[in-house]
């Protein structure tokens, strides 16, 4: 059974007050001993991310598990990839819509195992030199993934491996030499991906693509106060530039945002913990990039929207390792896994800043709404009403029985009374049924939760002083309800009716 333990942090910035919210959920017992390289990507095809962890202990094979959606899981089960393995990730490398294993390994060679019907085969490629992690993008502009790899060995050099179109791989010429963590991003603007390799000194070196994946034999060096242990590339600053994170020793993350003319001088974020792993994702839905840092505790720096971060607030303090970011629950926000050696398991944070999935919507993809009055494709609503827009309804916080934070929030609608209810059922098979001005989505036993005045569009449930969702809709158990606004639109403008109804939300309740 899952135990959920809301997690809020208040990130505040120059211009706004935003939120994260994390559940945490048991641990995942990995197939193995002691776990550290945690990734997610979909290996099975069915559209969601599933889990893989390599376990250090058992020398060369990783644990997986598949994600059934919901919050489910499959149980665990060992793939062996090779002996000595030192870096893996999900990569779809042959373009065919599925994940590989792709991992390095200290047989100098680089393996790549899919997953088919008779499980999962490998094939291996012989690199050059002793290559440990490595980092992934279309380097030469043919639109497969390519692999920039870091020497594992102060003797080895980094390099980059060309996909040849259906994963298999040409190894290109040595670029700089020395064992390296790299990094790729489109540094200069100019449309292509370029490299930032990191060697055990206070300076990453950036080495320019020529767009054909030819890259240049004079590495521009950018200085740091000390050396990095993680680098990490990603448009921080919205310039459509990429920007570098490094983490480094003394509990801190530097930031280098990119310029037209290279980089403006480092920037050190402090952070409360050791910072070692570095991982990126718009955690607080307020569309920057935000960074999660572990070194056995594992923490938040917000960004504030022009690439300069904060500290959020700590997500787990324990033995957490390595860290991949994803949104494992398909509910739109990004979910947080990492490892735990502690617990010999993979850990899940649940975020909740986005809860549930919208559905049944008035833009014509199910019934059709009752005036020609269709909301536009992918607008995530409900029919049009009298004002031109049609009403959309979102929820925040925790759909959980034991810690009930959830806050439905409907928006875009006139300035009118709106009902919020909630039922144990979808109508016409999700599709909806005509009702009013728009359609009525939620059905079964109907629930009716609150009233709400609509100012400036908008409204919510519960607000100050209201019972919760779960205590108002009598929600006893864990399960999947239905919820949607119905609002007054006086105005003639369709059906005589006057009202009409936002899209559906699917919730789903856990323990």
């Amino acid at each position: 059974m899952r135990s959920l333990v809301p997690l809020v942090l208040a990130v505040v910035t120059p211009a706004s007050l935003s939120q994260t919210c994390f559940e945490s959920e048991p641990p995942l017992p990995i197939v193995g001993d002691h776990p550290t390289i945690v990734a997610l990507g979909d290996f099975d095809g069915d559209g969601d991310l599933d889990q893989g962890a390599f376990a250090a202990l058992s020398y060369g094979s990783v644990s997986l598990r598949s994600n059934l959606g919901a919050g489910g899981w499959t149980s665990g089960y060992q793939v062996w990839i090779s002996f000595g393995l030192n870096h893996f990730d999900f990569l779809d490398v042959d373009a065919d819509g599925i994940c590989e294993i792709v991992a390095t390994s200290s047989a100098q060679e680089l393996r790549v195992m899919r997953n088919t019907s008779g499980g999962w085969a490998g094939v291996s490629t012989a690199i050059p030199w002793h290559a440990g992690h490595f980092a992934a993008g279309d380097l030469d502009g043919d639109g497969d993934l390519d692999l920039a790899l870091g020497a594992a060995t102060s003797a080895g050099m980094s390099f980059v491996l060309f996909n040849q179109g259906a994963g298999t791989f040409v190894a290109g010429p040595g670029i700089v030499a020395g064992a390296a963590q790299i990094a790729i991003g489109d540094f200069d603007g100019d449309g292509d991906l370029d490299l930032a390799i990191a060697r055990g000194t206070s300076e990453i070196l950036v080495v320019h693509n020529d767009g054909q994946g030819s890259f240049s034999s004079a590495p521009v060096p950018v200085a740091l106060a000390a050396a990095p242990v993680r680098l990490l590339a990603a448009d921080f600053d919205g310039d459509g530039r990429a920007d570098l994170a490094a983490s480094q020793a003394g509990q801190r993350v530097s930031i280098l945002l990119a310029n037209a003319g290279g980089f403006a001088p480092y920037v050190e974020v402090p952070i409360a913990h050791a910072a070692i792993e570095l991982s990126v994702g718009d955690l607080d839905a307020d569309g920057d990039l935000d960074l999660v840092v572990s070194g056995g505790t594992t923490s938040v720096l917000a960004n504030s929207g022009n690439g300069a971060f904060v500290p959020a607030g700590v997500l787990h303090a324990g033995s957490s390792s390595y860290l991949d970011v994803g949104d494992l629950d398909g509910d739109g926000d990004l979910d947080l896994a990492f490892s735990d050696p502690a617990t010999n398991s993979v850990r899940l944070l649940r975020n909740c800043v986005r809860s549930g999935t919208p559905t049944c919507f008035g833009d014509g993809s199910g019934t059709a709404c009752p005036c020609g009055n269709a909301s536009a494709v992918g607008a995530v609503a409900g029919c049009l009403h009298s004002l031109g827009a049609g009403g959309t309804l979102r929820a925040s916080g925790a759909a959980s029985l034991a810690a009930d934070s959830l806050v439905l929030r409907g928006a875009s609608m006139p300035n009118a009374p709106a009902l919020y209810f909630q039922g144990t059922s979808a109508r016409n098979a999700g599709q909806g049924s005509v009702f009013g001005d728009g359609l009525r989505c939620a059905a079964g036993t109907v629930t009716r939760l609150g009233i709400a005045t609509n100012v400036a569009g908008g409204s919510r449930y519960p607000d100050v002083g209201q019972e919760s969702v779960s205590v108002r809709g009598a929600v006893a158990a864990p399960g999947e309800r239905h919820y949607q606004v119905w609002y007054r639109n006086s105005a003639a403008f369709c059906t005589p009716s006057g009202f009409n109804l936002t899209n559906s939300l699917r919730i789903t309740w856990r323990p």
